[in-house]
């Protein structure tokens, strides 16, 4: 039986929004796709790169997770909370 997830707190890099990603994301759910629901869940500009982050309860981040990884493949838990961010590059 594959894991079913019904509860994932999303936030901005500021901490300022938060949101709860509610229902099943099951195990084979690409990070990306966990990424797409919190832009809109949080009401992020949509034309900006994201990364995302899982998130200490300190609030600093604390590995970046890859969004072509399944939520098993990430090893995401029930209550995981993750850290949207911006992803920057040096031009």
């Amino acid at each position: 039986m594959e894991a079913v997830l019904t509860k994932v707190t999303v936030a901005d890099w500021t901490k300022q929004k938060r949101a709860v990603l509610n229902g099943d994301i099951n195990s084979e759910t690409r990070i990306g796709e966990i990424v797409n629901k919190a832009i809109h869940a949080l009401k992020l500009p949509s034309n900006v790169p994201y990364g995302v982050f899982i998130s200490h309860a300190e609030g600093e981040a604390k590995y970046k997770l890859n969004k072509s990884d399944t939520v098993a493949e990430a090893e995401l838990e029930e209550g995981a909370e993750l850290m949207i961010a911006p992803e920057v590059s040096a031009g």
